[in-house]
């Protein structure tokens, strides 16, 4: 009954941290901040937690009282973020103040989980009593892990997911008072003579091996998205493969750590085992990855319950063996220490504290500064030197050179520069590479021309398919009553951006998350025409949302193209909540366009990613521009005419840019408007919105349509919708968009049905 309780608070203390994370991302800005603020503070509060409970007596019902007091928490902490938030915005601080401001919310309900283990523990009788816990609660937390990303979140929200693991800690608490106290045994004594003398000596070894598995699990996600694409679901498989492995460690170390005539030198062999498997399964799956038919869009890869179970695979191959050693680790120590709670409680304590430093210095020490491939041996090295405190000088001396040996290895070549990820688009060469907290970064010259990767996904480049995002920077400038400001989220090779500095005396400000995509710039040079030097240009390193959440001024037009929804993080700058916000920041009359990525979603999915702009922008239009679907929306509604539309467009600079588009005249621009205010209504309004609590289109269905034939459905359903209604049904209030609409009917209506005839390779 005891182990089907921890397993049940395992499972909801998972559930919080996925949950508290992505709320985070929406405060705090991007995942890989908010990833480690909250791994930071659940293992900084667990350990403080584990070291108060230690010193006290402990038993079923302070257990129960942990329980509830963590679900109580947990339905406060959404009301909380938001005026911590707010707080932090009002500083004008970086994401590391922010931090400060955030991370009391995370560390007081970790405090309480931390608190559990000794607690439950003095009511366990029999030996080894820790480990049985400590393995039941890390298969809960892999269940908690898997459901969270699989089901939970999808199918019920944010709130509906935190809900679930709310009614776990409650059955949890109720469950522990339910038992007899017959059950119970009381605190055990501490042994003769007080604590062993070798506590500091495993304690030390715990809080260097946690810090070393935390910088790794930080490392082994990083190269997951990279290696998986286009995936949210690389940190759950990440996670899940270290619980399970662990749990399975744990479960069996308890059973050798029982029989060990010599059990701390079975935690030495451990931590020196799991440095040495990290380096080796990294390299191991270097060549097993590419053979694993996930990426085949026939085969065992065709039904979601394979595609999922080979990603799981690929996870447990880069992870599970290190894993299930850092799991045996702990039992042997617990053993070492006599199962005593109380010098287990501080050993556990020291293993979090490790830990919580371990999941910054992961993120923002050693993948900036080393790379992933160097990170992880860097990693690894801290493993085998978490062994140093157990063992005597000359054995010391052995297991130093085997660090330094693991973190001198040569690494592995990067993946865009090796002929598998070449060959496919011709060959090539890699340009540019660099790792950062938020993304992997390059740049691949092919025979079409540049291409920018980030995490894996081509995003953007300077072949003829990258065109349309000129026109992100064209609209809303061209409708915004006066444009004298405008803001451009996300630079990428910096299409978008060059675009709009061409629009007249117009300032603009651009915000970009990654350093390292600004650091790729100069080679797009001839994409954006220098327009990061040009003095009207302000450049803002930081998170999109987060920078309209912090800051006061307001744009004449407002344009963006994220990375996919599916990206981690990127959901935020599709949703509802963020369209209202951006409504906020324009001027009167300002206009905001919107990358709508139809290629990547199913034609109902699109037109949930729709329906969210449209409830904050009712006027929104639907525009087309080489197979790209793009949507407009107005603060007030449009009031430009024809007569400033051609004014703006005759412009040299502009007319230039607008010609590699075949756009020339009005004609022209308005074979690109799809659909009209009401039209966009009456295609988006019967679908669930996009929105921060249900972000419905983030998590892939697998397996997922090509992007050609989702487009094609796509385009299909509005030509069917536009061919219905017939010429513009807007009023004046639309301005020029009602004349471009009525003259442009039918050429666009014939575009449309090109499109749809044409093969699925273009």
């Amino acid at each position: 009954m005891l182990l089907f309780i921890y397993f049940l608070s395992g499972a909801a203390g998972l559930v919080y941290e996925v949950v508290w994370t992505r709320l985070l991302v929406l405060r705090f800005g991007n995942t890989a901040w908010a990833a480690s603020v909250v791994l930071a503070g659940f293992m900084g509060g667990m350990g403080l937690g584990s070291w108060l409970a230690a010193r006290g007596r402990g038993g079923l019902r302070l257990y129960a009282a942990l329980e509830v007091g963590i679900a109580a928490w947990a339905l406060l902490l959404p009301a909380l973020l938001p005026p911590l938030g707010a707080a932090a915005a009002a500083t004008g601080g970086g994401p590391a103040l922010h931090a400060l401001f955030v991370l009391p919310a995370i560390l007081v309900p970790a405090a309480f989980m931390g608190a559990t283990l000794p607690a439950l523990g003095r009511a366990v009788t029999g030996r080894s009593r820790f480990g049985p816990l400590y393995a039941a609660n890390l298969a809960g937390a892999v269940a908690g892990t898997l459901a969270t990303a699989l089901a939970l979140i999808p199918r019920l929200g944010l709130r509906g997911a935190s809900l679930c693991a709310l009614a776990a800690n409650l059955a949890a608490g109720v469950g522990a008072l339910l038992i007899r106290p017959a059950a119970s045994a009381p605190p055990a004594p501490a042994p003769a003579g007080g604590l062993p003398p070798r506590a500091g000596r495993v304690a030390a070894a715990l809080a260097l091996s946690g810090l070393a598995a935390l910088a790794l699990q930080v490392i082994w996600t990083r190269r997951l998205v990279v290696a998986l694409g286009l995936t949210t679901y690389a940190f759950a498989a990440q996670v899940a493969a270290y619980l399970l492995a662990a749990a399975a460690g744990a479960a069996l170390g308890t059973r050798a750590a029982a029989r060990a005539r010599a059990p701390e030198r079975l935690l030495l062999l451990c931590l020196v085992a799991a440095g040495g498997a990290a380096v080796l399964m990294a390299r191991v799956s270097e060549v097993v990855f590419p053979a694993l038919p996930i990426d085949e869009p026939a085969g065992v890869a065709s039904s979601w319950t394979a595609w999922v179970g080979f990603l799981f695979l690929r996870a447990l191959l880069l992870v599970a063996p290190p894993a299930f050693l850092f799991g045996a680790a702990f039992p042997a120590a617990s053993r070492v220490l006599r199962e005593d709670p109380t010098a287990v409680g501080r050993a556990y304590g020291a293993n979090s504290a490790g830990a919580a430093a371990g999941a910054f210095a992961g993120g923002f020490l050693l993948i900036p500064s080393l790379g992933v491939e160097r990170a992880l041996q860097a990693g690894a090295a801290l493993a085998v030197l978490a062994a140093l405190p157990l063992a005597r000088p000359l054995a010391g001396l052995a297991l130093a050179a085997l660090a330094a040996l693991l973190a001198a290895l040569p690494p592995p070549p990067p993946a865009m520069a090796r002929e598998s990820f070449l060959a496919p688009r011709g060959g090539g060469r890699l340009l540019f590479h660099r790792e950062g907290p938020t993304a992997s970064v390059a740049v691949v010259e092919v025979p079409a021309g540049r291409l920018l990767y980030i995490d894996g996904f081509l995003s953007s480049g300077t072949s003829v398919h990258a065109l349309y995002m000129r026109m992100l920077g064209h609209l809303p400038l061209l409708f915004a009553p006066e444009p004298r400001r405008a803001l451009v989220i996300a630079f990428g090779t910096g299409s978008t951006a060059g675009s709009a500095a061409l629009h007249g005396g117009a300032g603009l400000d651009v915000v970009e998350l990654s350093p390292e995509v600004l650091e790729a710039a100069p080679l797009f040079a001839a994409v954006h025409g220098g327009v990061l030097d040009d003095p009207r240009t302000r450049l803002h390193v930081d998170d999109g949302r987060r920078y309209l959440e912090a800051s006061r001024e307001r744009w004449d037009a407002i344009t963006l193209e994220p990375l996919l929804p599916c990206f981690p993080g990127a959901i935020a700058l599709y949703s509802r909540e963020f369209y209202a916000l951006a409504r906020e920041r324009l001027t009167r009359g300002g206009a905001l366009c919107q990358w709508l990525p139809a290629q990547a979603q199913s034609a109902d999915e699109t037109r949930s990613l729709a329906r969210a702009f449209v409830d904050v922008f009712p006027g929104a239009t639907v525009w087309q521009y080489m197979g790209t679907l793009l949507l407009l929306g107005f603060r007030d509604g449009c009031t430009v005419g024809t007569a400033q539309l051609r004014e703006r467009m005759v412009r040299p600079a502009v007319a230039a840019d607008l010609a590699r588009l075949d756009v020339r005249d009005l004609g022209g621009l308005g074979i690109g408007l799809v659909l009209d205010a009401p039209g966009t209504r009456a295609w988006a309004l019967g679908a669930p919105p996009v929105t921060d609590d249900r972000p419905l289109v983030e998590f892939f269905r697998i397996p997922k349509a090509p992007f050609a034939r989702n487009l094609r459905e796509t385009l299909a359903r509005l030509e069917a919708l536009r061919a219905s209604r017939g010429a513009y049904a807007g009023g004046e209030a639309e301005g020029g968009l009602s004349i471009l609409y009525r003259a442009t009917f039918e050429p666009a209506q014939a575009e449309l049905r090109q499109l749809l005839k044409e093969p699925e390779e273009r």
